[in-house]
């Protein structure tokens, strides 16, 4: 089975990535819909598990973002 996941967009870096939460959401809808199509269970199971710590690091990263908002806030 081969995965192919959307591609960045032009100009993304890494460091843009990670900061990005809706990037990570994509990527998990994208991975839930590649294991809804999956017959074989191990194989469906890990790729909810990827789907669920993307969802998981989307919410890290907004979670990031608003304590930085409130740190610079209070300066």
């Amino acid at each position: 089975m081969t995965i192919t996941l959307s591609q960045t967009e032009p100009g993304m870096t890494s460091q843009s990535l990670r900061n990005d939460a809706e990037h990570w959401r994509t990527r998990a809808e994208e991975v839930r819909m590649l294991a809804s199509e999956e017959k074989d269970t191990t194989t469906k199971d890990a790729l909810l598990r990827t789907a669920d710590d993307y969802k998981h690091l989307a919410r890290w990263v907004e979670d990031c973002a608003m304590r930085r908002l409130t740190k610079n806030r209070d300066t």
